[in-house]
Formats: structure tokens, sequence, C-alpha cells
């Protein structure tokens, strides 16, 4: 989070950015999916892409601050759910987006003197390095009756020391598409919203937990498989890069950690794309989200044994082929009984086939990008890799010490190899 207090970042602009004047609807209600309500329980996204610039600070002010405004606003007027309101009322109302004549986003600029090398790098640092270069999202309104309108998205852009830019974009993934009227899933968002009551409903968690006391003895750090590191795994089962990729780190993760309940069932948690499941047909205009959550049971005995990996891809190329035989009222249910017991969770982020290296604001390919939402929990992040094509990038935030651990067992793995 940006703050005018800290000695790396200074606020340089703060302004609200709304499409042009009557470039979208006047006002628009858009109701939530089921596939959208899954995700008001979880954390927003925090994504940062780095870019190599040695633009001065007065000449971006002057010349490149006003053209990105101008083109974030004419963006806006295509993705205005961006723009909107989270309106989460008392039950039995339902959430909804709410789009009206002068909805806007958030807007920061800030300057840093931190090392953009040390930014971009993929060794072990510090985790809250990252989070002055994430904005913090305005905080909701209660209206009388108890309905909350929650701001879901805001951007932040950081010059670093006259190297560097970074792009933050910090969203809640209810609006991070935008939406369209999908008549195949009337309906099917009260299977979700029951839960979403007993969850809560709108008690709506604000964007201000102490994030640098959660995080304080975290690193963060890269690791890249290679495209022949990856064809060794997939000899052993026929299966996706995905697969082989989430198997690989789950079994590395849980051999770091000091445990000794061999019999403990440990969870991983991904999400599957459903446009070609349920005989749901989705329009080409259709940005909202459509992603199932997947469950992964194993105990531990069984991932730290001999065959852990493949055990580990085995069990979760089954739970994809499961996923076509079970209906969608189960996916809620099953996420609840699993965070209620407390059990222990390891779940991914991100995706090779999102392209996120081929993200240009005008400055190029990026140099690095972060999803900065793992610091809080235990989460990979996995993209494709900057410079090799079929390589994978795995983002990891741990504690120094069991990120040691994994370090060693995952070099040790790709030796066997």
């Amino acid at each position: 989070m940006a703050d005018n207090t800290s000695n790396s970042v200074k606020i340089l602009d703060h302004c609200q950015v709304a499409p042009p004047p009557a470039s979208a609807p006047s006002s628009t209600s858009l109701p939530l999916t089921f596939f959208d309500i899954t995700w008001l329980l979880c954390r927003p996204m925090e994504r940062i892409f780095f870019y190599e610039s040695s633009y001065p600070t007065h000449q971006f002010i002057e010349t490149i601050l006003p053209t990105l405004k101008l083109s974030l606003s004419h963006t806006l007027q295509h993705f205005f759910p961006l723009a909107s309101n989270l309106i989460c009322p008392p039950p039995p109302n339902k959430p909804h987006l709410l789009y009206v004549d002068g909805s806007s986003v958030s807007f920061t600029l800030a300057e840093s003197t931190a090392d953009f090398n040390h930014l971009v790098s993929n060794y072990p640092s510090d985790v809250t390095t990252l989070h002055h270069f994430v904005p913090r999202l305005p905080l909701a309104r209660v209206l009388n009756g108890g309905t909350r309108v929650v701001p879901p998205s805001a951007i932040q852009v950081t010059l670093v020391s006259s190297s560097g830019i970074a792009i933050c974009v910090k969203f809640h993934h209810v609006a991070a598409d935008g939406r369209a009227v999908i008549e195949d899933l009337n309906g099917l968002e009260s299977i979700f919203l029951k839960q979403w009551w007993i969850f809560g409903g709108s008690e709506w968690k604000e964007d201000s937990s102490p994030i640098h006391d959660v995080c304080r003895h975290k690193v963060r750090a890269t690791f890249l498989l290679g495209r022949p590191q990856i064809e060794k795994l997939k000899l052993s089962t026929q299966t996706s890069t995905f697969v082989v990729t989430c198997a690989l780190i789950w079994v590395c993760l849980i051999k770091s950690e000091q445990s000794t309940s061999s019999e403990q069932v440990c969870y991983f948690v991904f999400v599957a794309d459903c446009r070609d499941r349920f005989g749901i047909s989705l329009p080409t205009t259709y940005f909202g989200n459509c992603l199932a959550l997947c469950f992964v049971p194993l105990k531990r005995r069984v991932l730290a044994g001999e065959n852990g990996i493949v055990e580990a891809m085995k069990a979760i190329g089954n739970r994809v082929r499961e996923l076509e035989r079970e209906g969608a009222e189960r996916w809620m249910l099953e996420w609840k009984e699993v965070i209620e017991k407390g059990h222990h969770l390891v779940s991914v982020a991100g995706s090779p086939k999102l392209g996120a290296y081929e993200t240009d604001f005008g400055w190029g390919r990026p140099k690095k990008n972060e999803m900065v939402q793992i610091d809080t929990a235990l989460v990979m992040y996995i993209n494709e890799t900057r410079d090799e094509k079929g390589g994978i990038e795995i983002g990891l935030a741990l504690e120094r010490a069991q990120m040691n651990n994994f370090t060693a067992i995952f070099e040790a793995c790709l030796k066997e190899l």
C-alpha cells in the first residue's frame, strides 16, 4: 500500500478516472452469477507489472501521465463495470454491481527510491517491499439499512528510481472482466447466495488488515521450470504442464514444512474453466467469471512419500475429470466445509495461458510481474516464463526458514529428473 509517511514511496497525485461523459450506460445494475458470487469470499487480486523506463519524474508527469489517464478513461467506456460499485445489501437481497454516471476508478501516481533491479530479481526478498506499490481500495460506504457500497478496483503507477515503472492493478474478482447477460445461468446463483449469506453476507471485510504484521517474517522468491524439465516430469503420466507444475510445487511445499502429522489430510485448491462444461454456452462478448473451485485431498504421508509427485499429479488430474460429473451445488458447500474445519490448504493463482508477459502499456514487455495477494496465505502463482517459450515461472511467499527448505528440496527434485 502506498503511504505518504513511507521512506521509499511518495504520493505525487491521486484522482478518480471515469469513462468519458455519455460513453457508458447512464445507470446499469448487473446481477452477479453464481460464478461471480464465489469470489465474494476472496481477497482482491493484486498484480504488479514492472517495466524498464528512464523517464524523469517531471517529464512523465507532463507528457505521459495525461495520456495514461486518457487511455484508462477510454478503456473504462468498454469495461465500465470496473468503474462500478459492488452493492452488498443485507439478505435476502442479492449483491450486484451498480454503474451510474460519474462512477470512477481510484488512480494513484507515486515515486519510489527502491532499487529496480532488486524488485525484478528472483531471489528471496522481504515481501513487504512490494506492498508500497499496491493501491488501497477506497473504503466501503454503509447506507441506511445496512447496505454496503464497495469500490472494487484501484490502480497505482509508481516511478522507480528513474529506472522503471510499476503498474499495479487491484480489483475484486467479481468485477475483473465486466459482465454480459447469460440466460443459461439464470437461477443457478441461488445455490451460492445461500452460502454467501451464511458466511456473513453484507458484512464486508474492509481493505485495512495489518498486512505488514501478517507478513513480517516472510520472503518472496521466484522459481523457474524450463521446458526440458517439464517434459521429463510428464514422462511419468500423460497430463498437462499446469498439473505437473502444481504437483511438483505442492509436494515440495509439504516436504518443506516441519510437521509430524503424517495422517493429516492436505488440500490443493485450483480453479477450472467451465466454459465448455455442463452445457454452458457463452457468447464471445462474455467477460465475466466462469471458474469452478476444485479441492484435491491427499494425506501428508502420501505427498511426502517416494512417489509423492506422481500421486499428486494423478489426484489433480482425477479431480478435473470428476468436475464433469458433479453438480454446481457442491462447489461452495465443499469450500465452506474445508474452511470451517481448518484443513491444510495450498492453492494456486494465475495460469501460463493468461500471457502476463505480453501485457504492453507502451514500454514493451514487462521485466517482471508479481501477484502480491499471495503474501497472506499459502498460495503459489504461476505464469509463463518471460524469456523461454514453454517454461513456467512460480512465485511463492514463505517464512525464510521454510523458503530455504523449499529451495533445497525443489533443486534436489530437479536434479533427479
